[in-house]
């Protein structure tokens, strides 16, 4: 799955740090990092954004017989267009 999100990033020339959990403020700020937000077994929905900011895009990465790839992306509107709530696009 890291792989997928690191191709999607890079297609949009941003580099991938890893799990959100994992960045450290000495070696990744201006990376982009990534939460999984639902395991649905071979679909996950991910959340990636840069490190220690908000989260910019909803990722939809399936499974396939060569590995896992983004088949959707949507953006993230600000809390202040949701009332603070989230609602997964796909």
């Amino acid at each position: 799955m890291a792989d997928a999100i690191r191709a999607w990033l890079a297609d949009h020339d941003l580099v991938y740090a890893g799990p959100c959990a994992d960045t450290s403020l000495s070696e990744d700020v201006g990376k982009y990092c990534s939460a999984v937000l639902e395991d649905r077994g071979a679909t996950l929905v991910a959340i990636v954004g840069p490190t220690f900011s908000e989260y910019t895009n909803f990722l939809l990465i399936e499974q396939a017989e060569n590995g896992w790839t983004v088949t959707r992306a949507a953006g993230i509107p600000p809390p202040d267009e949701t009332g603070g709530g989230w609602q997964l696009p796909f």
